[in-house]
């Protein structure tokens, strides 16, 4: 994740691009926070209790203590650059922090698999752009229908026959006059020449097909479906990049998620799993590798995604106090990864607090603060679970091997074997289903000991938080108390020197007195003689 904006610091504009960085920290803080507060407003009204830990879980990603700044990092080619990113991620599909990582992964595979993908003769990339007349229907009804006639439209001949290789996006706005969701598909694909008056007709009727399996009718102007194909040719190279940002960006704006009504912003929060809007098709399917996975985070330790914290699910969802514990592990996690990547880097989150590599002792002032490691033991599993000729798969490759063994039984005219073997075919998918729940008890007992132990994890950390407020509390009035003895010293040796300064003075004074009587008597006995 790597949630990371790089901005090339060899640039002209430097200071410019640093105020860059923090505005869109800023902003997406901003729509996300609002958002949020909007979501906990539909979501106490509702009652509904998923909408209400989600509206919790976007409020801390989009707070300004998870959004941070780093100055001076420096990626794997020595170049310097300056990044935001976030340390606790929410995933939901609303969150401007966690949709900006998921467009930059997006962007990322389609260039790593442009370099792979060349056009043939006779083929060209074409950005194109599939909608059609809005409809008064929830919006989650309206990406169903498109993904339906996405999938009508794959099946025509044309496609079949002329597309390549691509990736497709689906967007949506929302009409502020009507209030009504406009959704619309970007695709970049590599394909012969498309004639827009085919991909029209085509994309009409596939359109046409899905509203009417929902009972609605379209009506479509006398230019039919709204459609537009852009070639990509040397001359417009630069329209390629274009088209990667926009296949590759967010299902909506923050601004289309607070004009969303309530109703659709609460039918979304409530989701398992929000719908797959970006796809790849065609030969560029499946173009993921480990080196890729790697490439595109900071480093292989999942710098910005950081490690999940397995905590158990409480009876409700709203568990706000779970939330905030693992909400702080992640952070502190996060903040060591960055620490130990970017070694020289300044980390700064958005409320002016600085993060900088820990030293262990740490001396504050006249008192040592020693943080002991953690211990980290290694469970045990199940010999079941280690084992990969468990009973399961021992069945199912007897059970594969019985239609074998009975033709050559067969050949053999062993009647003995005949019937043995078909009892036993008969007996095995029994046996199976018993191993098979064998199997999921025992998985079940590993996943509850996990359970427990993370429990007992989030116990123990609970206990050392608050043992570590409580010796911070402690702590805060004896260097109070060292300051006030530091301010009163200071105030009296202040008053010496001052002292001191003027008995200086006073002896400058009797210093020049006394010069001016020796010379006083010089002249006077001289003259006399004289």
């Amino acid at each position: 994740m790597t949630k990371l904006l790089q901005i090339n610091q060899n640039s002209q504009s430097n200071a410019a691009d640093a105020r860059d960085v923090v505005n869109i920290g800023f902003k997406r803080s901003e729509l996300t926070l609002e958002l949020a507060e909007r979501l906990k407003m539909i979501a106490d009204a509702s009652g509904s209790e998923k909408a209400i830990y989600n509206a919790a879980k976007l409020a801390k990603c989009g707070s300004l203590a998870n959004i941070y700044t780093g100055k001076d990092m420096h990626n794997s080619d020595g170049e310097a650059f300056d990044g935001i990113g976030h340390l606790y991620s929410c995933n939901l599909a609303y969150c401007q922090n966690c949709v900006s990582l998921k467009a930059r992964i997006h962007r990322k595979r389609i260039r790593d698999t442009l370099k792979r993908l060349k056009p043939l003769v006779g083929t060209n990339w074409n950005f194109v752009t599939l909608t059609a007349p809005s409809v008064p229907v929830p919006l989650l009804e309206s990406i169903e229908v498109y993904l339906r006639a996405w999938n009508l439209f794959r099946q025509r001949k044309l496609f079949v026959e002329s597309v390549r290789a691509g990736w497709k996006g689906i967007e949506f706005t929302v009409n502020k006059s009507t209030g009504l969701c406009h959704v619309h598909i970007h695709a970049l694909m590599l394909s012969k020449f498309l004639r827009p008056s085919d991909v029209r007709a085509q994309w009409q009727d596939c359109i046409t097909k899905a509203w009417n399996e929902r009972g609605v009718s379209l009506s479509f102007g006398t230019s039919g479906a709204v459609i537009d194909i852009r070639p990509i040719t040397a001359r417009n190279h630069s329209a390629l990049e274009t088209a990667i940002l926009e296949v590759a960006k967010y299902a909506g704006k923050g601004s289309a998620w607070l004009a969303l009504s309530d109703a659709d912003l609460l039918a979304v929060s409530q989701l398992k799993r929000f719908n797959r809007l970006f796809e790849s098709f065609g030969e560029s399917y499946g173009n993921r590798s480990a080196k890729f996975e790697q490439d595109i985070k900071l480093d292989s330790h999942n710098l910005t995604a950081g490690e999940k914290l397995k905590t158990t699910k409480s009876k409700t969802i709203n568990d706000l106090l779970t939330l905030n514990l693992k909400v702080n592990v992640t952070r502190t996690f996060r903040k060591a990864q960055l620490i130990a990547r970017y070694p020289v880097a300044e980390f700064k989150t958005l409320d002016g607090r600085k993060f900088l590599p820990s030293r262990t002792p740490e001396t504050t002032g006249t008192l040592t603060l020693v943080k002991k490691p953690k211990e980290n033991k290694p469970m045990k599993l199940p010999a079941i679970l280690l084992d990969e000729t468990s009973d399961v798969t021992r069945l199912t490759d007897e059970l594969g091997h019985i239609p074998s063994k009975l033709k050559d039984a067969a050949r053999r005219n062993d009647e003995t074997a005949l019937a043995v073997l078909s009892d036993r075919r008969s007996q095995l998918p029994a046996l199976i289903q018993s191993a098979k729940m064998k199997d999921f008890a025992a998985r079940l007992s590993v996943a509850r000991s996990r359970v427990a132990a993370y429990d007992t994890e989030l116990q123990s950390a609970a206990r050392e938080s608050g043992t570590l407020a409580n010796e911070v509390e402690m702590k805060v009035p004896v260097l109070q108390a060292e300051i006030e003895r530091l301010r009163s010293a200071s105030a009296q040796a202040q008053h010496e020197r001052d002292n001191l300064q003027f008995a200086a003075k006073q002896a400058r004074d009797e210093l020049a007195r006394i010069q001016n009587e020796r010379e006083s008597l010089l002249l006077a006995q001289f003259g006399t003689t004289a």
